[in-house]
């Protein structure tokens, strides 16, 4: 009596090309789902260069006035510049809610915080004519940044948004090295 063995190869092998490439399509549609809707939940506000001048005492930007608030943009405006309430009291926020600070040791409307330093302190930038909510009293202009974008100035004050504050109303740079201080409505340190 003789035992006859015989192989079966794996299933893989007998896939056929047409079946894999269903499987890999498959995947690349579910793939390409979650990044649509990861970049559909994210938001990103963005800044850019221009130059000009605003007083913003009591104007309103050109949505209408936000209001001292939990969030920056609670009437649905965009302004450059509003007021948010954090732990410190109102300060000046910009478009994505993020706190500005003013770095002590710039003297007049001019930027010194460069290189290292903007790494970790980046200007607050804008593009074309800066917006403000009615709550903002202090001068608004601008300025030239290192890095040739139009910086925004309240009341003679480069702003500043801070690397480490990642959340609006994050105010993580308060009183970094006692010359980074977050700003009120009239340009003032906050704290």
């Amino acid at each position: 009596m003789s035992i006859t063995a015989r192989v079966v190869p794996p299933a893989s092998r007998h896939a056929s090309p047409r079946g894999r490439s269903r499987s890999l399509v498959l995947v690349a549609f579910l793939l390409g789902l979650t990044l649509v809707a990861a970049a559909c939940s994210s938001k990103g506000y963005g800044t850019s260069a221009s130059s000009s001048t605003t007083n913003a005492s009591g104007a309103a930007g050109p949505y209408g006035a936000d209001s001292a608030s939990t969030t920056p943009a609670a009437s649905g405006t965009k302004n450059d510049l509003s007021i948010l309430t954090t732990s410190l009291g109102p300060v000046v926020v910009d478009s994505s809610g993020l706190t500005l600070y003013h770095y002590e040791k710039d003297t007049g409307t001019t930027p010194t915080c460069t290189g290292g330093c903007a790494k970790a302190w980046p200007a607050a930038t804008v593009s074309g004519t800066p917006t403000t909510s009615a709550d903002i009293t202090g001068t608004v202009t601008v300025t030239p940044a290192a890095d040739g974008t139009s910086q925004l100035v309240l009341n003679g004050h480069p702003l500043y948004r801070y690397a480490a504050d990642t959340a609006p109303g994050d105010a993580n740079g308060e009183g970094v090295g006692n010359v980074w201080y977050a700003v009120k409505a009239d340009g003032q340190k906050a704290g």
